[in-house]
């Protein structure tokens, strides 16, 4: 941790923790509006206090240290007190993908809600986590799934190699709320080989990306450039498995 973000990081706990936020200007109109929001807030925020992007966000968005404040690509938030307040929801929203095979969920699920995942022909279930839960629902949950097939030759009790084979879309059969968070539901398709002497295994895993819709703007965000938030609002890149991007939260 640098110097700079220890500084801001010790000196924003410190305003959270009284319950208010030193402005650029004056408490009032849009920037005390989104000082109010933060603080109101401030326990969650507190929490990324240690993580690199809200270290970076508070070192040199809105409420850094006069000579900081503003600094390189933050100079955008200047003056638009709504892109800052969408930047700032971007640390915390804290998208979380979690992809568990139907035998191995490790889910708090209700009878009724069990009985009724258990109705549909699933073999994985992914599940979406987000500080912002109220928006957790499938109308503003975009998800992408495909099942990454990896070719394992065996031959006894020894692995002789482990080779990539494909990847597959994969569409969701439904879903659920939970109520904190949400659950869709996906079908793979397994195949095993077996000759004289070795058995080809392919092995199915489940990759999955998601975003979610906040009062008409799709998180994660790509950038701090409006232009770009836009874009990213009317439609995103392709989901692409084989690495992360920043428009898509996944569990790669």
């Amino acid at each position: 941790m640098g110097r700079k973000s220890t500084k801001t990081v010790c000196r924003t706990s410190r305003i959270l923790g009284k319950n208010r936020i030193k402005t650029p200007s004056v408490l009032v109109g849009p920037w005390g509006w989104l000082a109010i929001a933060i603080s109101l807030t401030g326990g969650l925020c507190y929490l990324w206090l240690k993580d690199n992007s809200m270290q970076e966000w508070l070192a040199n968005g809105p409420f850094a240290e006069e000579e900081d404040r503003f600094n390189g690509e933050y100079a955008s938030l200047k003056d638009d007190p709504e892109l800052a307040y969408l930047t700032w929801l971007n640390e915390i929203i804290g998208i979380k993908i979690t992809v568990y095979p139907k035998d191995k969920v490790q889910l708090q699920l209700s009878d009724k809600v069990s009985q009724r995942l258990n109705t549909m022909p699933t073999t994985h279930y992914i599940h979406i986590q987000s500080n912002l839960p109220i928006s957790l629902n499938q109308k503003n949950i975009t998800v992408k799934a495909c099942q990454k097939l990896t070719k394992v030759l065996i031959d006894g009790n020894n692995q002789l190699s482990d080779q990539y084979s494909s990847q597959q879309p994969l569409s969701s059969l439904g879903g659920m709320s939970l109520g904190n968070s949400y659950v869709f539901c996906i079908k793979t398709t397994e195949d095993t080989r077996q000759t004289k002497n070795v058995r080809e295994t392919i092995e199915v895993a489940v990759l999955a990306k998601a975003r979610i819709t906040h009062k008409g703007t799709v998180f994660p965000l790509p950038s701090l450039d409006k232009n770009a938030i836009r874009l990213n609002n009317i439609g995103p890149p392709r989901a692409d498995f084989t690495q992360q991007q920043k428009e898509w939260a996944d569990n790669l």
